[in-house]
């Protein structure tokens, strides 16, 4: 009897940790772009991340593949400061926010943005770092291609 107690109560304990991960969104629902606009010679990239979720400022990347497309480093809001529990600070967008690549005069084809983010509360897991093509000529793209 006190066996059978003992599985049901473990059981009874990880039932609730199932259904969390069951609830966990992939990195491209929890990270998306919301909306792109091309104003002069810069690209204005809006993110939307889900509550909850958290991108982090210093694993944005954009590459233009050598296609001489990016005439310097994006421009990114501030971020949130938050502990990273290990005794470290670590800026991070928690909610909407937009990027400006400068683009150069010639700028055509597709820029790649690279972000990693955890989702922060039970069950707390950090994706593998998500890149996404985004087009400088298709402004309005509220859907982007995932890189291949």
């Amino acid at each position: 009897m006190r066996r059978f107690l003992t599985v049901a109560m473990v059981a009874a304990l990880l039932v609730p940790v199932a259904s969390s991960a069951g609830e966990l969104l992939d990195a491209p629902e929890a990270f998306r772009i919301a909306q792109t606009s091309r104003v002069g010679d810069k690209l204005y990239v809006t993110w939307d991340v889900e509550p909850g979720y958290a991108v982090y400022r210093g694993r944005i990347h954009i590459r233009d593949g050598g296609a001489g497309n990016v005439r310097g480093p994006a421009e990114l809001p501030a971020g949130q400061l938050v502990d990273d529990g290990l005794g470290k600070q670590s800026e991070e967008y928690l909610d909407t926010f937009t990027m400006a690549i400068p683009l150069t005069d010639r700028a055509a084809g597709d820029i790649s943005i690279t972000v990693q983010g955890c989702h922060q509360e039970e069950p707390q897991v950090c994706f593998q770092p998500m890149t996404i093509n985004v087009s400088v000529e298709d402004v309005g793209l509220t859907s982007p291609r995932a890189a291949g």
